[in-house]
């Protein structure tokens, strides 16, 4: 006859220091926005740029594409958009984080025309950074008369975004002209120029710096949140932080098909500050840390993991620790 099997799971929070999640979601701009058309020129002679931001919550996003209020009077084969850096409150022509494919335009009404990424990998931009988007043209065309292409991108009416953008985005905080392929970037009014961009989150790291801008609140002092519950949740502020302030996240056990102990819980896909050890013990006293155990994960969320960890040995008395230790 077999023996009686005990199996619990506790967890526990170590705290070691050494020094919401951002839903999937097309980032949007101004396009909605009531714009003035066939106002201000981009040709040869005269660049136009348009800032865009991500605040330090944002996240990090990959760029897709980007859709420009315009029109086209004279075309030319080397008109192009970029997305920049930025120095000195200006755009950085040097720093190109982003290079579009410009489509064929039709016609010389105002339309919209969207701009694919040409960089492969997609790339990113990341959070707390100012960005612009910038329109020009590179070269002379002898094809096309004017030589230097005359292109009109609408500008915004107000600096209202649409009324869904991604979170911690803002668009056009600064607008700028320049002269001859971009040279003596001058300030423009604040109204910035019409367009969106279409971007999905990167699954960026989860940090206690990001998670605290996420969720505003509690002691300054960085030892005591994580070692108090401020929020009288019944978490310190380590596991909030931890678990997402979840308490179906927190680690649960479990008896698999074959009858092994383990431990499930849901933890953050990256989460560079925090470690995880399972440890076991067959007294609640005396813990040891193991690594003769099987993992599985899946996907529980946008930037969130479902952890299994099941033991390859099968005693009959065990309890199961999860430590967790914010460095």
């Amino acid at each position: 006859m077999n023996a009686p099997r005990t199996v619990a799971a506790l967890f526990h929070a170590g705290l070691l220091l050494t020094g919401g999640a951002v839903a999937a979601a097309p980032v949007l701009g101004n396009l909605a926005q009531p714009a003035q058309d066939h106002s201000v020129a981009i040709s040869l002679n005269e660049w136009q740029a348009s800032s865009l931001r991500l605040s330090a919550a944002a996240g990090a996003w990959r760029v897709r594409s980007i859709t420009v209020r315009m029109a086209q009077q004279a075309a030319n084969e080397s008109f192009a958009f970029r997305i920049t850096g930025e120095a000195a409150l200006r755009p950085a022509l040097l720093d190109v984080r982003a290079a579009f494919t410009t489509p064929a335009i039709s016609g010389t009404g105002t339309q919209t025309v969207t701009f694919a990424v040409k960089n492969s990998p997609a790339p990113v931009l990341q959070p707390g950074q100012t960005y612009w988007l910038v329109g020009g043209v590179e070269r002379l065309d002898g094809n096309f008369t004017p030589s230097t292409g005359i292109y009109y991108w609408s500008y915004a009416l107000s600096s209202l975004t649409d009324t869904t953008p991604a979170s911690g985005w803002s668009f056009g905080p600064q607008s700028a002209s320049a002269g001859t392929l971009g040279s003596n970037w001058a300030p423009e009014p604040t109204t910035p120029f019409s367009f969106s961009l279409e971007a999905v989150p990167e699954n960026p790291a989860m940090t206690l710096a990001r998670w605290r801008e996420l969720h505003p609140g509690g002691p300054a002092d960085t030892a005591t949140w994580l070692s108090t519950d401020h929020d009288s949740n019944g978490l310190t502020g380590l596991l909030d932080f931890a678990f997402n302030a979840d308490r179906t996240a927190l680690p649960s056990a479990f008896l698999d098909p074959a009858g092994r102990p383990g431990i499930e819980y849901v933890r953050w896909t990256s989460a560079p500050e925090l470690t995880w050890r399972v440890q076991t013990s067959t007294d609640m006293t005396a813990w040891t840390s193991t690594t003769d155990f099987d993992t599985t994960t899946a996907a529980a969320g946008p930037e969130t993991q479902r952890v299994r960890v099941v033991l390859r040995q099968s005693p009959s008395r065990v309890f199961l620790r999860l430590l967790l230790t914010k460095l």
